[in-house]
């Protein structure tokens, strides 16, 4: 400590970049960091803060001594995870997950105090630490490790309940389909049995009329075939081989349409292509998915979208927003849809409560959501209508005001006596050093006088309208676990397709100035 602060004596009014002032209350400001003899400027993205030398414990200089010996401790996980996999038992799993979560915390804090992108490697760390915390807490049966299949002794071998086959024979009858209060009523009945994904599928198709599903002509004709087919009927009975014979069928009849018709519709048809993959054999049926213009992961099949925004919302679910935020800038960022941003946006947010501050970035997050249905476009708007009124600063933390640089909330400025350089004490040519130092009668300080830049060594924050304590999360939003997907935040159960009711979160998100604007589809 000594030997840093007698360099910074000497590099006086050098700049530092990406330094972290350490405050003696505990509190730590990252930024350009300048030696003033007296104080300490520090260039922030908030703009100009000092600091006394007598507030300041110390200045770190280098992510490394945040890090320490994490590097270590990591290489230490990975290779007793591999070792783990190779002895064939699990039983180290939560030792080594206690390991990974520690290095990750230091990455994690090195890297919020040291953001710019020369430190950038930091985020490269944390992806490896991320990727590993997935495969450790697989291993460990986590909840938040992946959707596990339905038993299919719930289902399978279960015969049809009459109202189900009320529901089934609507769904194949173009014109019960017409009417909204059949169409309803069958929704109800699949919706109960949503534990199958030829249910699920069915009661999504249900809510929305053959007009808005394109319906007509070649399309509706190849429709009505795939429900005159006895798959359908045969609902929560169907064996796997079944449903990925009904699959293939639908790929081709699909692909017959396209050639016939480059604009007829096939998305209802694949719809329940969809269905069937998730309940057909896992090693059969990922040529037959990606033919459905699916992705495979990890043997779980679904959209592009749906797989990324079931591995942020684990991420939130497990309460590491900060990884989910950075899973999808690092590693998914080509897939950039309003529910994936949502979802991330989400994550911004519930990591701006933990940190009691960066609610601007979730701001940013939600508005950057482009295209959308009205529904999204309208919550959206309600939750960033509920976040700006209750939202403390970013840039003065919630006080209202910011602290003079000219006196550092002093009311007065103090010349430094050129005698002694502000000691107090002189030191003669002889070498003999005076406890004292004449000109300034010991003080340190020519003269003194009150600033004339404050009000009281403070003046008003530019960039809010007073004082605002962070928000409780209730003060934003509530939120539920969604009803429609059961929390999974992926409509199906044996698939990760985005639910239309959360966007792929798995919970309802309920603006506190709107609490009607959410996402909740009947």
């Amino acid at each position: 400590m000594a030997v840093r602060s007698v360099l910074f004596v000497i590099a006086l009014a050098l700049p530092i970049a990406a330094d972290v002032v350490v405050l003696k209350d505990g509190g730590k400001v990252s930024g350009r960091v300048v030696d003033r003899t007296t104080h300490y400027e520090v260039t922030t993205e908030g703009g100009l803060r000092t600091f006394t030398k007598d507030e300041v414990e110390r200045i770190l200089t280098s992510p490394a001594e945040i890090v320490g010996d994490s590097d270590k401790l990591f290489a230490e996980a990975k290779k007793e995870f591999q070792d783990a996999l190779a002895a064939g038992g699990d039983g180290r799993m939560r030792d080594i997950a206690a390991k990974v979560a520690k290095a990750r915390e230091a990455y994690a804090a090195a890297r919020e105090l040291f953001p710019e992108d020369k430190y950038a490697e930091l985020d490269g760390r944390l992806v490896q630490v991320m990727q590993l915390l997935r495969l450790v807490r697989e291993r460990m049966g986590s909840q938040i490790a992946g959707n596990k299949p339905a038993d299919p002794s719930k289902t399978d071998g279960v015969a049809t309940p009459a109202p189900v086959a009320d529901a089934i024979g609507t769904l194949r009858d173009a014109k019960k389909r017409a009417d909204p209060a059949l169409r309803r009523s069958a929704m109800e009945a699949f919706r109960a049995r949503r534990v199958d994904d030829l249910a699920v599928a069915s009661m999504l198709f249900l809510g929305r009329s053959d007009a808005e599903w394109k319906l007509a002509g070649p399309s509706l004709d190849a429709m009505q075939e795939y429900f005159g087919k006895p798959w359908v009927s045969e609902m929560g009975r169907l064996a796997p081989e079944k449903h990925l014979e009904a699959a293939k069928w639908i790929v081709d009849r699909a692909a017959a349409l396209r050639k016939a018709d480059a604009a007829a519709s096939t998305e209802a048809l694949s719809l329940f292509g969809a269905a069937h993959v998730g309940h057909a054999p896992a090693a059969e049926s990922e040529k037959t998915a990606r033919a459905l213009g699916l992705t495979v992961d990890g043997g779980v099949a679904g959209s592009a979208e749906g797989q990324v925004a079931y591995d942020l919302a684990r991420w939130i679910r497990a309460g590491d927003n900060d990884l989910a935020v950075l899973a999808w800038v690092k590693e998914f960022r080509g897939v950039d849809t309003p529910n994936v941003r949502y979802v991330w946006s989400i994550a911004l947010l519930r990591l701006a409560h933990q940190r009691k501050r960066g609610f601007e970035r979730a701001l940013n997050g939600l508005e950057s959501i482009k295209g959308g249905d009205a529904a999204l476009r309208d919550h959206v708007a309600a939750l960033v209508k509920s976040i700006k009124s209750v939202a403390n600063c970013g840039v003065c933390a919630g006080d209202g005001r910011m602290r003079c640089t000219n006196c550092h909330g002093r009311k007065e400025i103090k010349v430094v006596c050129k005698a002694c350089d502000g000691s107090g004490r002189m030191k003669k040519q002889n070498g003999f050093q005076l406890d004292n130092c004449p000109p300034c009668k010991s003080s340190g300080y020519e003269k003194s006088y009150r600033c004339t830049k404050c009000k009281d060594g403070y003046f008003d924050c530019s960039r809010c309208d007073g004082p605002r304590e962070c928000p409780e999360r209730a003060a934003i939003c509530s939120t539920a676990c969604c009803p429609t997907c059961d929390g999974r935040g992926s409509v199906f159960r044996r698939l990760r397709i985005c639910c239309p009711s959360c966007r792929g979160l798995g919970e309802l998100v309920a603006p506190a100035g709107d609490p009607a604007k959410t996402l909740f589809r009947e």
